[in-house]
């Protein structure tokens, strides 16, 4: 993997003057101030501090954003052994510079890109729901759908997908260099809570409790249930009378039952 980083001290001084001439707009601090930032990375990347060299590099290219100091990100994030972060930022590198990238540069380029290829797999995230927001290892990566493909590091990895009002899912893949994998998530929705129990003063529960009487007195089955009731106690004690024959009443028409 560092076999060619020899290129890297004679494309520091290449891409500083390049640097430079693109940052005459700039204003003067600013400029001069990138310009430090990117001095230190190149010596702390020939020193071995990779670690602090990408943070001057990065520094210095958010106070410029000159493409150029891509290619000193993407070395650094290489030597750091994060490829899939250096496969990203020196590809932007030669799209950005284009047509500008020297043929030797270039193909210098694309052989570090091709060597740290078989370093990196591909993820394919599918969700059920749209617009969940994905997180792998802790860093946001997206919503869904991902236009693509996400490229990580061999290892593995968390994810999570997580959208209101849907339970959350979060599953450790692990991936090998030079292998696409898919992982799948179906969200389910979260159950609403019950509605709380309510809280009556002494007034309203009184009120609640007559509401809850005349409900009663109003039900058919209670006045069904107290007719039969009374049927049958009348009938036991003889009290319920029925006419023997149709026509006007007359004497003895009328018979006493359970006597």
């Amino acid at each position: 993997m560092r076999r060619l980083l020899g290129l890297v001290p004679a494309l520091a001084i290449v891409i500083l003057q390049a640097g430079t001439a693109a940052g005459q707009e700039d204003p003067k601090a600013r400029k001069e101030e990138a310009k430090k930032l990117f001095l230190e990375g190149v010596d702390l990347f020939a020193a071995g501090s990779y670690e602090e060299a990408l943070a001057s590099f990065t520094s210095s290219h958010d106070l410029n954003p000159n493409p150029n100091v891509l290619y000193n990100i993407g070395m650094c994030q290489r030597e750091l052994g994060d490829f899939a972060a250096s496969l990203q930022t020196l590809t932007g590198y030669l799209e950005k510079k284009g047509a500008s990238v020297p043929e030797k540069e270039k193909s210098e380029i694309e052989a570090v890109i091709a060597e740290m290829k078989g370093a990196v797999g591909t993820l394919d995230i599918s969700v059920s729901e749209k617009k969940a927001a994905i997180k792998i290892d802790g860093k946001p990566a997206g919503g869904s759908p991902l236009p693509s493909p996400v490229v990580l590091n061999e290892g593995p990895h968390l994810v999570e997908v997580v959208k209101e009002g849907f339970a959350a899912e979060k599953r450790t893949v692990t991936v090998k260099g030079g292998e696409a994998l898919e992982a799948s998530f179906s969200l389910s929705p979260l159950l609403k809570p019950a509605p709380p129990e309510e809280v009556l003063g002494p007034q309203a529960e009184e009120g609640k409790k007559k509401k809850k009487k005349k409900d009663i007195l109003k039900s058919p089955l209670l006045w069904s249930l107290l007719g039969v009731a009374i049927i049958g106690g009348a009938t036991a004690t003889g009290i319920i009378v029925w006419k023997t024959r149709p026509g006007p009443m007359e004497d003895g028409d009328w018979i006493v039952h359970g006597k």
